[in-house]
C-alpha cells in the first residue's frame, strides 16, 4: 500500500505540478434554504445537494502519462411549492476516463470521456445516458504558473453542450494557491498552518436531467439545472490525508428550466426562483502534491 501511494505521488507530482491536491475519495452534502440576501422576489425554493466521488490512477511509469478513473454518483432534491410533480430527486451516475499525457517540459495535455446517466428518483438509468468529452491543454509559463486552455462538449438533453475552457494552476507564494478551470470552478487556497487551510471558491452547475414530467410518444421531458456559488470555505486536516471540509455561501443567477427533447420549443417552463445561501459539509482522502 505505501509504495502504490508512493507511485501516485511520483506521477501526480510530474504531471500536476501546479495543482496543490488531489482527492482519492470526497463526499460531500450541500443545503441552501429557502432563505438569502440577493434575487428574493422570484419562486421561493430549497435546494440540497449530495456527491460522492473516487479517484482511480494508474500511472505509467515509461513516459509519466496517467489515466484516471473518476467514478462519481450526485443528487439534487428540489423542493419548488409551484411545481409539486416535480420528482424528488435528480441522481447522476458519471463515469470519466482521463488521459493526462506529457508532452514536453512545458505541455501537457488532458483528453477525458465522460459517459453519465442523468436521470430522477429510482428510474435515474430509464433513458437518461449522456456522452460528453474534455480537452485540456496546459502550457508551465514557470516552476510557480500554469495556463489551461481547452473544450468541455456534452450531449444534454436540451441539445449539444459547448464550452470553451480557460484555467490557471498559480502558486501565488508560499501561502497562497489560486487554480481551477472556467467557467466551472475557480479556488483561492490559504495556508495558515499544516491542519487548517481557508478560501474562497467559485462553481458553475450546468446540468440536464430526465423528469417524467411529461412524455408526448417518444420525446422525454427534461429538468435543466443552472447554478453559480460563491462560497468562503475551511478544510481542516485531521492527519496527512484525512480533510473535514465546511463552506458557506450563496448561489448566484440559480434557475430551473423544463423542456422536451427534440421538441420545436425547447423549454415550455422556465422558473424564475430565488437565489439563497447555502452550506456544505464534506470529506476527502488527499494527497497533497505541494
Amino acid at each position: 500500500m505505501k509504495s502504490f501511494f508512493f507511485l501516485l505521488m511520483i506521477g501526480f507530482s510530474q504531471i500536476l505540478k501546479s495543482q496543490p491536491y488531489i482527492n482519492i475519495f470526497s463526499l460531500q452534502y450541500q443545503h441552501s434554504p429557502d432563505a438569502g440576501m440577493l434575487q428574493r422576489d422570484q419562486i421561493h425554493n430549497r435546494v440540497s445537494y449530495f456527491k460522492s466521488e473516487i479517484n482511480l490512477p494508474v500511472v505509467f511509469r515509461r513516459d509519466s502519462s496517467i489515466i484516471v478513473f473518476s467514478p462519481a454518483f450526485e443528487q439534487w432534491a428540489i423542493r419548488l411549492p409551484e411545481a409539486y410533480a416535480l420528482p424528488s430527486s435528480f441522481r447522476s451516475m458519471i463515469l470519466p476516463v482521463n488521459l493526462i499525457h506529457p508532452l514536453s517540459n512545458k505541455w501537457t495535455v488532458l483528453f477525458a470521456a465522460i459517459p453519465r446517466w442523468n436521470g430522477y428518483g429510482n428510474k435515474w438509468v430509464n433513458n437518461s445516458f449522456q456522452m460528453g468529452a474534455a480537452f485540456l491543454a496546459s502550457y508551465k509559463k514557470n516552476k510557480r504558473l500554469q495556463y489551461k486552455l481547452g473544450v468541455y462538449i456534452n450531449n444534454e438533453f436540451s441539445g449539444v453542450f459547448i464550452m470553451p475552457l480557460l484555467g490557471i494552476d498559480w502558486q501565488i507564494d508560499g501561502r497562497n494557491n489560486l487554480f481551477g478551470v472556467l467557467p466551472g470552478n475557480l479556488v483561492f487556497e490559504h495556508f495558515m498552518n499544516p491542519h487548517w487551510y481557508w478560501g474562497a471558491s467559485f462553481r458553475a452547475i450546468t446540468n440536464t436531467y430526465q423528469s417524467g414530467l411529461i412524455n408526448p410518444g417518444p420525446m422525454h421531458s427534461f429538468c435543466r439545472i443552472d447554478e453559480n456559488q460563491l462560497s468562503l470555505y475551511t478544510d481542516i486536516y485531521m492527519g496527512k490525508n484525512i480533510v473535514l471540509n465546511a463552506e458557506a455561501g450563496h448561489s448566484v443567477f440559480r434557475r430551473f428550466r423544463m423542456g422536451i427533447e427534440d421538441a420545436d420549443q425547447k423549454y415550455y417552463e422556465k422558473a424564475k426562483v430565488n437565489d439563497g445561501l447555502l452550506f456544505k459539509i464534506g470529506m476527502a482522502y488527499r494527497l497533497r502534491l505541494r
